[in-house]
């Protein structure tokens, strides 16, 4: 006998691959701080990921549901296959947060901003800017180091967490557009 799989063990192969490419662009992301290249891939990977779900989903529709999926079927598999992606993921996150950043990605971004803060009022300087620009700018950059200083408090299960909320959360949003194309859809050959 051979037996359909059902939408959760798709769901479950599907979000596999889905969590390989979400481990791609976090490597990518981790690059970018060193990379301007890595930083084009990244925006690249970043713009490729709703099309990359819906091509999941639309693999789902044509093998497994004859070509025909209906808004809520495709809605519920899509955030299946991007909850258990993230989950996947958020092994790679906390293996990287816990054993080989050791701190780096907080120590780049925070050079990054200074160096980019140091240009900025180099320039403001030269070209005459007014002191009041200035003055909101210096308080803008109060903001940062509060969130530099919130980023570094945060504990290695803290960062996995939220990478995966942050997974999860735009996937669920993405899922609806993406499910109502593929109910559109028909089998497509």
């Amino acid at each position: 006998n051979s037996e359909q799989p059902t939408m959760m063990n798709c769901a479950m192969k599907l979000g596999l691959v889905l969590g390989g490419f979400y481990i791609v662009k976090f490597c990518l992301q981790v690059l970018c701080l060193y990379s301007v290249m890595a930083s084009l891939l990244f925006l690249g990977s970043a713009v490729l990921l709703p099309f990359f779900i819906f091509l999941l989903v639309l693999h789902y529709c044509n093998q497994f549901c004859g070509g025909r999926l209906g808004f809520s079927q495709a809605y519920i598999f899509s955030v299946l296959t991007v909850i258990f992606g993230s989950l996947l993921a958020s092994v790679a996150y906390y293996v990287y947060f816990a054993y080989i950043d050791g701190g780096a990605m907080n120590v780049a971004m925070r050079n990054g901003i200074r160096d980019k803060v140091n240009e900025i009022l180099d320039f403001a300087t030269l070209e005459g800017i007014d002191a009041d620009a200035i003055t909101l700018f210096g308080q803008y950059i109060e903001i940062m180091q509060q969130a530099m200083q919130h980023l570094q408090a945060m504990s290695s299960v803290d960062m996995t967490l939220y990478l995966l909320n942050n997974n999860v959360c735009w996937g669920t949003i993405l899922s609806l557009p993406i499910a109502f194309v593929v109910s559109l859809c028909k089998l497509i050959k």
